[in-house]
């Protein structure tokens, strides 16, 4: 899947954000709830976003 959407994806957008984490999650060996919920944690580090 993600082979075949790399030749059609021509802009970065937000449907997309589930195949990239699928792809991280095969090439780091975890699963797909690990890769989300570390991007998650990154994000809300990074912006400084206050999550209760």
């Amino acid at each position: 899947m993600y082979r075949a959407l790399t030749r059609r994806i021509s802009n970065n957008e937000p449907m997309y954000v589930r195949y990239m984490a699928d792809k991280i999650a095969e090439l780091k060996g975890l699963s797909f709830e690990k890769v989300a919920e570390q991007t998650t944690e990154n994000a809300i580090t990074l912006f400084g976003l206050n999550i209760a």
